[in-house]
């Protein structure tokens, strides 16, 4: 009825063409386990290009103060 010669090569089926329970429990636990381990990897690259752009907007902000004229600091005082 089925042509589960592939399936039958990775894991042992039941009479009716379903995968037994210790397999399907291997096959749900490595799901589980590259779902979480893909959502830490998201968020750790999330974290790391967001660090990036962050000190990459600090410094040219930094380079961007220091080159302005002193004329800036005189017509904008700080506290006003």
């Amino acid at each position: 009825m089925y042509n589960n010669s592939f399936l039958e090569s990775f894991f042992t089926l039941n009479p009716y063409g379903l995968l037994s329970t210790m397999d399907a429990i291997h096959v749900y636990t490595f799901c589980i386990i590259a779902c979480i381990a893909t959502t830490l990897f998201r968020s750790f690259l999330y974290i790391k290009v967001s660090m990036n752009s962050s000190s990459n907007l600090h410094n040219i902000m930094f380079f961007k103060l220091l080159q302005a004229r002193m004329s800036f600091f005189h017509n904008n005082p700080s506290g006003e």
